[in-house]
């Protein structure tokens, strides 16, 4: 796991390299999902992960979350029912 320090020195080079900082980058644009989604905080984190890094449909990555319930911890959920791939495999 990197230290504090790592990411310290990654966030500081990324924001020379680009010009952006990172980190209000990304307050901005979960800023931007929690007031055109309506939810909370938290909930537009994970749902800027999703679309980030997983699925790429407004529509699906919504239906993803599941919403506070007595969901066990779990904060988003997503199966694929066209994967036709041996159970024990992930993509």
């Amino acid at each position: 796991m990197p230290s504090q320090n790592d990411i310290d020195v990654v966030l500081k080079q990324s924001k020379q390299k680009h010009g952006i900082d990172p980190i209000r980058e990304l307050n901005r644009l979960v800023g931007e999902l929690q007031r055109m989604e309506a939810i909370q905080p938290d909930e537009a984190f994970i749902l800027w992960f999703i679309r980030s890094h997983l699925i790429d449909n407004d529509e699906i990555s919504r239906a993803c979350l599941t919403r506070r319930g007595n969901e066990k911890g779990v904060d988003a959920l997503y199966i694929d029912h066209g994967f036709s791939g041996h159970p024990g495999l992930h993509r």
